[in-house]
């Protein structure tokens, strides 16, 4: 039974979702403050390897089978691609996961190799990421997709682990048992695209179905006595709320083609991202009584003595923002090694909204995004990039029908520049087309 108890706990694990402090009982839109509402409410965020390698700058970049989710004016810049499967892994504060990283004082990896201790456990590992505040510890994304001339679709699933801190500004944030959380998304895209005078202009749109599951947080201790202790298991089985539920935003872009390999974008992302959501007083209930998940799940959680059976609350609606971005990318084919450079400013309405002078060079440090590649030998990428004061760099093989791409770089989870930038590293592999 204790077997069974922490295969359904592992579940509920992957099923925490994307709110910090989750302090309340209900997850209700009345309970969200302000941070919590952000949490909930941004938009779906797939992970790119090849992006984060040039720091965020691939906008007007066409090279890459999910260029198009980024800019649905990208479906027709290429022929047929199909992708089955790419799996991404992202991982934060790596530094930490292997060495001196957790707070229960427990081996790390490092020790474990030079043999002075047994090899941790994988919850002890990924729990050693955290240091205090917010920021994400690990997300793995796997997508399957096709795309043939003006028709393009994708597959994509999400899962991603996070913690949070509360305090402010001024008493600091208190890293001693932060809320260890994730979020699950299954999304499902369909784009259309066309290319108009002789290519000198490409238009696009895309829509996507897209499913989120978050719940109430679980403290760093919970999480870590849970692995042997039934009452924590049975607590976030049975006595933990969730809430699920879905959004169908949609994405417009457009490409102009110019002389001398240059092209200029510009998207609007996330029109319609307003999410529909109803909470759920306990996993169970969720797994049983959510139209979606319980055609698969029902009953899977056995009834318990902690378990009440309450009904799913009724449902509320949150909204996330949509955005514009541009982006240009300059390619030098005709040059040795193929260079490409790229610019792109990120949700640019900010800068344009700004007030003061502080507040609009606040906004392009955020907003500006540079990069630059080569390629090697006709099958090595080198990339680097140029994000929020931050730098990054990526390689990228292309091995016929078997391609990897792995980057290093920062991500700044401040509400300004240099607050707190957390270092990351990423990897991607795909078959058949990148």
């Amino acid at each position: 039974m204790k077997t069974k108890k922490m295969f359904l706990a592992a579940i509920a694990c992957a099923l925490v979702s994307a709110m910090p402090t989750f302090a309340t009982s209900d997850l209700s839109q009345s309970s969200l403050n302000s941070t919590e509402y952000t949490w909930v409410t941004d938009p779906y965020e797939r992970i790119s390897t090849h992006s984060l390698a040039m720091g965020g700058a691939t906008l007007a970049d066409s090279e890459f089978f999910d260029s198009w989710l980024d800019n649905p004016a990208m479906i027709s810049k290429t022929g047929f691609r199909l992708v089955f499967p790419s799996v991404t892994v992202a991982v934060n504060n790596p530094s930490k996961l292997l060495v001196d990283g957790n707070q229960n004082n427990e081996p790390d990896i490092v020790e474990a190799a030079e043999g002075s201790s047994p090899l941790p456990d994988i919850s002890t590992i990924l729990l050693s990421a955290i240091d205090g505040r917010n920021a994400d510890i690990v997300t793995t994304q796997a997508m399957v997709g096709l795309k043939f001339r003006h028709l393009a679709t994708a597959l994509e699933v999400q899962q991603n682990i996070a913690y949070y801190s509360t305090g402010n500004g001024e008493t600091g944030y208190d890293g001693t048992n932060p809320d260890v959380l994730s979020e699950t998304n299954a999304v499902a895209t369909a784009g259309l695209g066309f290319s108009m005078l002789n290519g000198f202009i490409d238009v696009g749109a895309s829509g996507s179905f897209v499913y989120r599951v978050y719940s109430s947080g679980v403290t760093y201790d919970n999480l870590y006595n849970m692995i042997d202790d039934d009452t924590y298991s049975n607590t976030l089985l049975y006595q933990t709320p969730f809430a699920s539920g879905y959004a169908i935003p949609v994405s417009v872009g457009a490409n102009v083609n110019l002389p001398m390999g240059l092209t200029v974008s510009a998207v609007m992302k996330n029109i319609n991202g307003t999410y529909t959501f109803t909470a759920y007083d306990s996993l169970k209930t969720l797994l049983d009584e959510d139209p979606i998940l319980s055609k698969y799940t029902e009953d899977l959680i056995p009834d318990d003595a902690g378990y009440t059976g309450k009904d799913p609350s009724a449902s509320y609606t949150v909204t996330s923002d949509s955005s514009l971005s541009l982006g240009a990318a300059w390619k030098l084919d005709s040059l040795p090694f193929r260079p490409v450079i790229t610019a792109d400013l990120d949700d640019c309405l900010d800068y344009f909204e700004a007030e003061t002078e502080e507040e609009k060079q606040d906004a392009l440090m955020s907003s500006l995004h540079l990069g630059a590649k080569a390629n090697l030998l006709g099958f090595i990428d080198l990339r680097a990039g140029w994000s929020e004061n931050t730098r990054s760099f990526g390689v990228g093989l292309d091995l016929l029908l078997f391609h990897i791409d792995a980057a290093y770089y920062t991500v700044e989870y401040g509400d300004r520049v240099g607050d707190h930038p957390v270092e990351g590293v990423s990897v991607r592999f795909s078959l058949l087309n990148r």
